[in-house]
């Protein structure tokens, strides 16, 4: 951020994994992508990691009461053409 001259004046969003796992869950990997709400536009770095805790906290709790999606399978049902189109942009 120094680079660009400071802090932003409003926050990123970004997408980033989340595990889905609860303490007691035996499976070997269970995430989920999420847009995830970056607070950099705070000047204390401790508030901007409880800020990202809080937020992800939130959503992890949210996701765990979903079923999980294999993003393998996913990917299975889209045409290689799609995904080509996705992966350039």
């Amino acid at each position: 951020m120094e680079t660009h001259e400071g802090l932003p004046i409003s926050p990123l969003r970004t997408m980033m994994p989340i595990s889905t796992r609860s303490a007691d869950d035996n499976a070997a990997n269970s995430w989920s992508p999420v847009v995830v709400t970056l607070p950099v536009h705070l000047a204390d770095a401790t508030e901007q990691l409880v800020s990202i805790h809080d937020a992800t906290s939130h959503i992890k709790d949210g996701r765990r009461s979903t079923p999980a999606v294999n993003l393998a399978d996913v990917i299975d049902l889209v045409p290689p053409v799609v995904i080509g189109l996705a992966s350039s942009l």
